[in-house]
């Protein structure tokens, strides 16, 4: 990624400065956490000295309530494309995992019919 200009790094500051001060005390030692850096880190991102990783930033949002993406659209990245992509990507995975439930629900019920046919003393 290339470096980015004071005006992009003000905005990334400004997005995640006012999620941490919305989310209350002990908020940038909590992100600091699941970020897994230092809570000197969080403030130098929240001051615009730095910015965090691209790797890091859906669990800023996540951590912060941030739109899914919110960090790269201050970026000036269009996340538009992405988003609708794994929008169908979650809708088929979805779709599988219930499936994959009725199977199972499927197959639940023909171990109980087999248990139930057998006498206690059979098995």
């Amino acid at each position: 990624m290339e470096p980015l200009d004071e005006t992009t790094r003000e905005r990334v500051a400004s997005i995640i400065g006012d999620a941490v001060n919305r989310s209350g005390r002990g908020s940038r030692a909590r992100l600091a956490e699941a970020c897994e850096v230092t809570a000197a880190t969080v403030t130098k991102w929240t001051q615009g000295h730095t910015i965090p990783e691209p790797a890091k930033w859906p669990t800023i949002e996540s951590e912060l309530d941030l739109e899914p993406g919110a960090i790269a659209t201050a970026c000036g990245f269009d996340v538009t494309e992405s988003v609708v992509s794994l929008r169908s990507e979650l809708h088929t995975i979805r779709l599988r995992v219930e499936e994959i439930g009725e199977e199972l629900r499927g197959l639940l019920r023909q171990v109980l019919d087999v248990v139930s046919e057998d006498p206690p003393g059979d098995r």
